[in-house]
């Protein structure tokens, strides 16, 4: 085993993953050991007890030989890897040290907020499984978000606003009376079987434009194993119904959405929002059992109030869409103390 950062990817072709470059760049510049190794090399190293990887160098990347890394980072979810290739997620877990993992689900983030400092920020949060559930906890929440438990992208929300006895649904395709029979619908049209779903109050997260925003804050632990901000943006639905970027979106800066919500002052709203991600990225790291290192925390803005909610906090956050040059810095430094211990 060699004291470095091992950085797993699925491609077999590094440059078809500009992130993972990036990290062996940025590490390289801060003298911190790492390479990229493909997870398909397991097989080279478990029959000659060795595997091909990728290295920066000052002429640029090589490829060399190399023992396995003291710790594997893989940004990308597991869950993914231990269903194609049991043996290759075995590896990884038997014969390295991740540097980070999974933090917490939403359901449970938002009970830990409610029993912390940072109680205000938090939503309300209802699991429910069944039709008959949901009903029952209607008359609780008459203005709520339905979404499933573990979804992404905006993927399955609907809004459900109950007025005069009756409930009233709103998706990005359809809108109506809502029923078990649009319920089950519903449940049936989701790309994946989710089993599980949350209830939580409606914020009003429309802009003046009645356009969907929240935040992305992506922080990182630095040199010193302390929370960082790598970056943060401002992600605006194409709709009202869901603020996500990849489904007709756009982004832009914190401060020119929060203008947009009429808050007086623009900067120390930003600065709340920056503090409030750094906090959350505390307690998570804190109260989950396994190793959390990087997260993106999803926070929005009530309009009527103005006061900030946190959405969720996402562990293994993608970084299509940003540049991610501040963020492969701070990872770098955290390499380097790992390594040092």
């Amino acid at each position: 085993m060699v004291n470095a950062i091992g950085i797993a990817v699925r491609v077999n072709d590094p440059y078809k993953d500009p992130r993972a470059l990036l990290y062996i760049k940025a590490c390289y510049l801060y003298g911190v050991p790492s390479f990229i190794f493909p997870v398909s090399e397991i097989d080279t190293y478990l029959q000659s007890g060795y595997m091909n990887a990728f290295r920066w160098t000052a002429n640029g990347l090589e490829r060399f030989k190399t023992d396995a890394p003291r710790f594997c980072e893989y940004y990308a979810s597991l869950k993914p890897l231990q269903d194609s290739n049991p043996q290759w997620f075995q590896w990884i877990i038997d014969n390295t040290v991740l540097t980070d993992e999974f933090g917490m689900t939403k359901e449970r983030l938002q009970r830990e907020m409610l029993m912390s400092p940072l109680c205000q920020y938090a939503i309300p949060t209802f699991p429910v499984r069944k039709y008959q559930e949901l009903v029952r906890m209607l008359p609780t929440v008459p203005n709520a978000l339905l979404k499933p438990a573990d979804g992404s992208l905006g993927v399955g929300i609907m809004r459900l606003i109950t007025k005069n006895n009756t409930v009233q649904y709103l998706t990005m395709d359809a809108s109506g009376e809502f029923s078990e029979e649009v319920f089950n619908d519903y449940r049936s049209s989701l790309s994946k079987n989710y089993q599980s779903f949350l209830l939580e109050p409606c914020i009003n997260i429309l802009s003046k434009d009645e356009r969907a925003t929240d935040f992305r804050v992506q922080v990182s632990l630095n040199e010193h194993a302390q929370w960082e901000i790598g970056f943060s943006c401002a992600r605006i639905g194409g709709n009202n119904i869901a603020s996500n970027f990849e489904r007709g979106g756009s982004l832009t800066t914190p401060e020119l959405a929060i203008a947009s919500f009429d808050v007086e002052n623009v900067e120390e709203k930003v600065r709340e929002m920056h503090w409030l991600a750094l906090e959350v990225a505390n307690l998570v790291q804190k109260r989950s059992k396994s190793a959390v290192s990087c997260l993106g925390i999803d926070i929005c803005i009530d309009r009527d109030s103005k006061q900030l909610y946190v959405i969720e906090a996402n562990s293994k956050p993608g970084g299509r869409i940003i540049s991610l040059f501040h963020l492969a810095e701070i990872r770098a430094g955290y390499f380097k103390y790992l390594l040092s211990m």
